[in-house]
């Protein structure tokens, strides 16, 4: 048997978390606390009366609770900021967003884009990143994206391309 603590949000300023009676892998109890002093009681209290020691004491993190719900085709959402003026013309909007669509689905890559308007500098995010846990495949994330900035041409000064056409 264990005690496994589960952070799974935050009200009001106040950490909320499920506290578990464990045995195995099946949950026997549950428990729904909020804040730090009524998560150590519950946790004292089911270590005491079940005779478990701090090694059974096992804890789960926000992050970690809320990726435990993630399908492993949960899609990567990339968010193209764009020059505004460029959504003045649809069909040029339409015609780069067929292009990007296309180069992702030669790719095989599971991809939800978004394409947003902005005053400022022009740029691609990706806004799940933190679910992407193994470090080759979030090197290599990040890699798409500075490709596809270039590869786009986001973020590149539109002067500076003109001086070099002249």
């Amino acid at each position: 048997m264990h005690v496994l603590t589960k952070n799974y949000g935050i009200d009001k300023g106040e950490r909320k978390f499920l506290v578990y009676l464990m045995d195995g892998e099946t949950p026997i109890e549950c428990t729904d606390v909020v804040g730090q002093k009524q998560r150590e009681e519950k946790e004292d209290e089911l270590l005491k009366q079940y005779n478990l020691s701090e090694d059974d004491l096992k804890y789960m993190t926000l992050e970690q609770y809320y990726r435990q719900e993630l399908k492993s085709e949960e899609p990567l959402i990339l968010v193209f900021y764009l020059d505004k003026q460029l959504f003045s013309n649809r069909d040029m909007i339409a015609n780069y967003g067929e292009s990007v669509k296309a180069y992702f689905d030669t790719q095989n890559d599971n991809v939800r884009l978004f394409f947003i308007p902005t005053n400022s500098h022009e740029r691609i995010e990706c806004i799940n990143p933190v679910y992407i846990e193994n470090k080759d495949d979030y090197d290599r994330m990040m890699s798409m994206v500075d490709q596809l900035s270039q590869m786009f041409q986001v973020g590149v000064d539109n002067e500076a391309l003109n001086e070099e056409e002249e």
